[in-house]
């Protein structure tokens, strides 16, 4: 399938993805607005949803682009022991960890939210409840993040951009049905469908893996070479997303100080960048990730290099800066013009108020002015995963902390 090809259907899936996702953001918009319970929801999220599920596990994630990089030429040279022993082991391994983390946060929930110091009293409790009700998700997220991954390779799209659907339609599912008036019971409703919908996520790429995972060749392996390549772009990469959310850990603390629904307001306003940005960004990077790894020769890499060497590489970067440069700059224009219209029209209904918006709004302006390097900056992560280099990337993410 060429790149122009995957890419549009890649666009039309997760345009689906998104609208529905959309949809799942109002119904919390009509149900909370912006409240404790939707500030408590932000903050309990973090770590399981945002940072796990979302970066960890996510198309483009960590765990997708350590797999694409790594085994992407044992796939194509068909070496089934190989990719088999190191996917085994990678699952083993993550299954492990994650279930550690997960336990720590259902236990410590109460220490994690008091670093949130300046939320009230009722934003945390709510928080501490949504957290652990939440907590499983870390388990689920490094696998569907190796699910991705197997899936770019074998040029299946289908599922991995329409899964996220699923985790859309847990939480919507859960608010309409099984939410009270109350916040304790509009808590639980949003964690319960976050959760639920993560496991329909996870079940539904195992869908178009059956048959794989039936023949696949089952050995654990600790010292596999290969394994090691998979960590060393595995881990740094992880602790750059760690990095990110860092970023939105500090933008929450400052929230929480502020008038209540100020954390949620970022929430929305970063909805309407995420809406046009991440079609965007999956739609190019999930099919080029492959065309960037495949374009480099590790053998000419290993010795001495040209700019011949890189010649690939580079034709494969230009096609995927050139689009993202025609379409973020008029997209940043129209936010900034047309975004409060915009914020009005899906939202203001039900809890979600007036003043709900222009908060929103004045968010969303300051937001928009990140898409264009935002977009740039994924495209240049992915050239250097390829590259088997994810130390770099790492290293450039401190900036964003100073700034």
């Amino acid at each position: 399938m060429s790149l122009l090809r995957a890419a549009s259907l890649i666009a039309f899936l997760s345009l689906v993805s998104k609208v529905v996702g959309l949809f799942r953001d109002q119904i919390i918009a009509y149900y909370c607005g912006l409240s404790a319970v939707t500030d408590a929801y932000q903050v309990a999220s973090l770590i399981p949803v945002q940072f796990a599920l979302i970066m960890l596990g996510g198309l483009n994630g960590p765990f997708h682009s350590a797999v694409v990089s790594t085994l992407t030429r044992f796939f194509k040279e068909d070496k089934p022991k190989v990719y088999g022993r190191v996917l085994t082991t990678a699952m083993l391994l993550s299954v492990v960890s994650t279930s550690l983390i997960a336990t720590l946060l259902f236990v410590f929930a109460p220490q994690i939210m008091a670093l949130w110091g300046k939320m009230p009293a009722e934003t945390v409790a709510l928080a501490v409840i949504q957290m652990r009700i939440m907590a499983p998700a870390f388990v689920v997220s490094g696998l569907i993040g190796i699910f991705y991954g197997i899936l770019s390779i074998k040029n299946t799209f289908i599922t991995p951009s329409l899964s996220p659907i699923m985790a859309s339609l847990g939480v919507i599912v859960s608010l309409v049905l099984f939410s009270g008036p109350d916040p304790v019971s509009l808590s639980q409703a949003l964690a319960w469908g976050t959760l639920f919908g993560a496991i329909l996520q996870l079940l539904l790429q195992l869908v178009p893996l059956l048959g794989f995972f039936k023949t696949m060749h089952v050995e654990v392996d600790f010292k596999d070479p290969e394994l090691k390549n998979f960590l060393h772009l595995l881990l740094p990469a992880m602790l750059s997303s760690t990095i990110g959310q860092v970023n939105i850990f500090i933008i929450q603390f400052f929230a929480g100080g502020l008038q209540e629904g100020s954390i949620s307001a970022f929430r929305f306003g970063n909805l309407l960048i995420q809406l046009p940005l991440g079609i965007l960004l999956t739609a190019l990077l999930v099919p080029l990730l492959p065309l960037l790894s495949a374009a480099i020769n590790t053998e000419e890499l290993s010795g001495v290099t040209s700019e011949a060497t890189f010649l690939p590489l580079k034709e494969r970067l230009n096609q995927g800066l050139r689009p993202i440069l025609m379409l973020t700059v008029p997209i940043t224009i129209l936010l900034i013009c047309f975004g409060h219209f915009a914020i009005v029209l899906l939202f203001e209904r039900g809890e979600f108020n007036a003043a709900d918006s222009w908060l929103t709004y004045q968010v969303l302006v300051f937001l928009s002015l990140s898409i264009t390097v935002y977009a740039i900056r994924d495209l240049l992560i992915r050239v250097f995963y390829a590259l088997g280099d994810s130390k770099t990337p790492f290293l450039s993410s401190f900036i964003t902390i100073g700034a």
